[in-house]
C-alpha cells in the first residue's frame, strides 16, 4: 500500500471487506519481501558454504511456519499409522 501513497487513506474509502482483502494481500507481499531480503543476505554464506544451501521457498515455508503441521500429534499419528498399514 505504500507503494502507492495512500495508506490507510486507501483502505477508509473501501468497504470493510474489500478494505481487510487488500490489507491481507499487502501484508502478505510486505512479510514475504521482508523475507527474501533476509535469504538475500544469506546467499553470500550459503556459497561459500557457511550456512547450507536453501531455495527461497523452502526458507520462506520455514520463516513463516508454512511447513508446520498444527494438527494434534495423535492426529497425525493416526495418519502416519494408516499410511504405514498399521491399525
Amino acid at each position: 500500500m505504500r507503494r502507492y501513497g495512500g495508506g490507510a487513506a486507501l483502505l477508509l474509502d473501501m468497504d470493510a471487506d474489500k478494505g481487510l482483502a487488500v490489507y491481507e494481500c499487502a501484508d502478505k507481499l510486505n512479510k514475504r519481501e521482508r523475507v527474501k531480503h533476509e535469504w538475500d543476505a544469506l546467499l553470500p554464506f550459503m556459497h561459500r558454504g557457511d550456512i547450507k544451501v536453501v531455495q527461497f521457498d523452502e526458507y520462506y515455508d520455514e520463516r513463516t511456519g508454512a511447513n508446520v503441521d498444527w494438527r494434534p500429534a495423535d492426529v497425525i499419528m493416526a495418519e502416519l499409522d494408516a499410511r504405514m498399514g498399521r491399525s
